[in-house]
């Protein structure tokens, strides 16, 4: 997807981490940057996901849980309407509990985003 909110807006895998009450999005990275490997809080919310157990990554990479982007739902339901193939994969089930874990400690996202998470998360079939 499309990610307008980075300071260099580009194109990024996205793990979709809520639709209520608008979509919220987490990032994949291919790298953790400098600044959060040398903060502890940010580095606890980073979780390396494999691209052997991914086959949609073309290389290990990361997903960082310390930080939501917030995506328009009419842009999300457009962006799928006009290429379905842009969802491309699903997280194991092994890296879904341990994001759900993290999120449970993080000391970055707001409680109110966390809550709406863990119960999107949780729901039977996602």
């Amino acid at each position: 997807m499309y990610v307008q909110s980075l300071r260099n807006p580009k194109h990024k895998y996205c793990v979709l981490a809520c639709m209520e009450p608008k979509p919220l999005l987490f990032l994949i990275n291919s790298e953790v940057t400098e600044y959060k490997k040398t903060r502890p809080d940010l580095m606890a919310g980073q979780l390396e996901i494999d691209a052997a157990g991914h086959t949609f990554l073309n290389y290990d990479s990361w997903l960082d849980c310390t930080e939501l982007h917030g995506y328009p739902l009419d842009q999300l339901e457009a962006e799928y309407n006009r290429d379905p193939k842009i969802v491309v994969g699903r997280l194991s089930e092994v890296l879904t509990a341990r994001a759900i874990e993290v999120v449970k400690r993080s000391v970055t996202l707001p409680k109110r985003d966390i809550a709406r998470i863990l119960t999107a998360l949780t729901l039977p079939g996602t």
